[in-house]
């Protein structure tokens, strides 16, 4: 199947941070995609054959989140909630 639906872009927003913006995506959807990331990483992490491994911070957010739905708004709360996400799994390896 195709990863992304014909309305789906991604953008590369600096270094190894991606953008990715959905117009018909559910949040469910959405967090279906983590999920199946987060299985991805960890089959990359256990093989010892691949000599490195492979973490991703997500930040999710919706344009009815916020008053106004601007798309700058809506990136905003998504980076704050990734940036949550970064900090959490840097508490959690230590």
């Amino acid at each position: 199947g195709k990863a992304l639906k014909d309305r789906d872009n991604i953008y590369r927003v600096g270094g190894d941070e991606f953008l990715y913006i959905s117009t018909e995506s559910t949040e469910d959807v959405l967090w279906n995609k983590v999920k199946f990331i987060r299985r991805l990483e960890r089959i990359i992490t256990r093989d010892e054959k691949i000599p490195f491994s492979v973490d991703a911070s997500f930040g999710i957010a919706s344009s009815n989140e916020t008053e106004s739905g601007d798309p700058e708004e809506v990136y905003i709360l998504a980076d704050k909630r990734m940036d949550q996400m970064k900090r959490n799994l840097k508490r959690e390896r230590v």
